[in-house]
């Protein structure tokens, strides 16, 4: 497949995801970012805008797909587009406010906001190494502890939060691979890498798990010597959660 085949492949992949939630089918998802796709970016721009939040927040997602500046530049980009959506989350107009639990009570939907993160992050994970390799601006470890404290500060608005969640895949796969590429520039092991990433809480416990298996023996039996002499607070994460069932070997 040659490079602007699989990068429209690519491009009709990544939109068909952000249009999900609101073509639950994925064959249909799938033909509406085609025909998206066939469309100039202002064109798309105007037809997306007239439909309202679901088509606002598919804007917001893919950012109109834009590839242009360096992988620096994207990526930068992409971690400030994350940085965007938090801003507007609680707006009435085009944010992610409903009304589901409470009529008196708006509450967050948080299921579609981390989508529509993911759906960033994962247009940033080829991007890692670039970045890390010119130490670009922008840090997604503080970016998903950014969007911990942002949902968690809604309530003090009387925004109804979930009481239990987590960071989507995407974006937890974002910051540990970020964190690991770091260490390895610098030549150090994963253990400091899993201590800064363990500053996002709420990464997803199962992608954690998965990547950590990836990790070579030598770091995997590190980090399950180095996690059983944490304090059982510092377990909570769902990083830390993860790595603490090396010890088990589960």
């Amino acid at each position: 497949m040659g490079a602007k085949k699989k990068t429209a492949h690519q491009d009709v992949k990544l939109l068909a995801g952000a249009l999900q939630q609101e073509f639950p089918d994925e064959k249909l998802a799938q033909l509406a970012a085609g025909a998206l796709l066939a469309l100039d970016a202002r064109a798309m721009k105007g037809l997306l805008s007239a439909h309202g939040k679901a088509g606002q927040r598919v804007l917001e997602g893919m950012g109109l797909l834009r590839r242009e500046g360096t992988a620096v530049e994207q990526w930068e980009g992409g971690l400030k587009g994350i940085l965007r959506l938090l801003s507007k989350m609680d707006d009435e107009e085009t944010g992610y406010l409903q009304h589901e639990i409470s009529y008196t009570s708006p509450d967050l939907d948080y299921e579609t906001l981390l989508h529509d993160i993911d759906v960033i992050a994962g247009r940033l994970l080829p991007l890692v190494p670039a970045a890390v390799k010119a130490s670009a601006k922008g840090d997604p470890t503080a970016v998903a502890v950014k969007v911990e404290d942002a949902i968690d500060g809604l309530e003090d608005d009387g925004i109804l939060v979930p009481e239990d969640y987590e960071l989507g895949p995407k974006l937890t796969e974002l910051v540990l691979q970020w964190e690991l590429a770091r260490a390895q520039r610098a030549g150090k092991g994963a253990w400091g890498a899993l201590l800064r990433a363990s500053k996002a809480e709420l990464l997803d416990f199962n992608t954690c798990t998965r990547l950590l298996k990836r990790l070579s023996r030598e770091d995997r039996a590190d980090i399950a010597r180095r996690v059983t002499e944490l304090d059982e607070d510092d377990l909570d994460s769902g990083l830390m959660e993860a790595a603490g069932r090396l010890t088990r070997g589960s």
